[in-house]
């Protein structure tokens, strides 16, 4: 009988042992599981972070070429009401049009990473510029008070856009009162 009990004692302490193993490999596949997904959550969200990132930076450089080109858009209407000799005119012409292919660039851009009401509004302002450089380049007088009026009115439509711009990326707006409205559009 002794002998049966040292076997017994045996297989007990070996299928103990070898059931602890067991436990012990479940428990730790299972930490290892939680442990993989908690770094891959962590992982996507890198990414998605890193993904947010780079958007918003080319979101910032599509802007910004943006707001260049509704500056030089203002800057060459304003140049357009006072009129030059016929070769001045041609020179403000060509820059018009090289102006008019970046918008059309910039637009493709704005299209597939701006925000909808961005785009809108590009768009749209795009048009009005187009049609007054389509205006000055068959007119023999380059200023009407029509003009000074549609040019004052896109003038006011890109200020507008670029507040909104600024709005969207976080930056200060440039328009916090009806005053700061007024003085940029009107005096300044």
């Amino acid at each position: 009988m002794n002998i049966w009990v040292g076997v017994l004692g045996f297989i007990g302490g070996v299928t103990a042992t070898w059931g602890g193993q067991l436990i012990a490999a479940r428990r730790a596949d299972r930490q290892d599981a939680r442990d993989a997904a908690r770094e891959d959550l962590r992982w996507q969200r890198e990414r998605d972070h890193e993904n947010s990132v780079h958007y918003r930076n080319k979101q910032y450089e599509v802007y910004l070429e943006l707001t260049e080109v509704l500056q030089e858009w203002n800057r060459h209407a304003l140049d357009f009401t006072v009129m030059q000799d016929e070769e001045t005119q041609r020179e403000r012409a060509k820059l018009w049009n090289e102006v008019r292919e970046r918008s059309i660039v910039v637009n493709a851009k704005l299209t597939m990473i701006g925000e909808n009401e961005v785009t809108k509004s590009f768009s749209e302002i795009q048009r009005g510029y187009d049609s007054l450089g389509r205006q000055h380049l068959q007119s023999d007088v380059p200023y009407s008070q029509d003009w000074s009026d549609r040019s004052s009115m896109l003038i006011l439509q890109s200020i507008m856009l670029t507040h909104h711009m600024r709005a969207e990326l976080g930056i200060d707006p440039l328009i916090k009162t009806e005053d700061d409205l007024y003085n940029d559009v009107v005096i300044g």
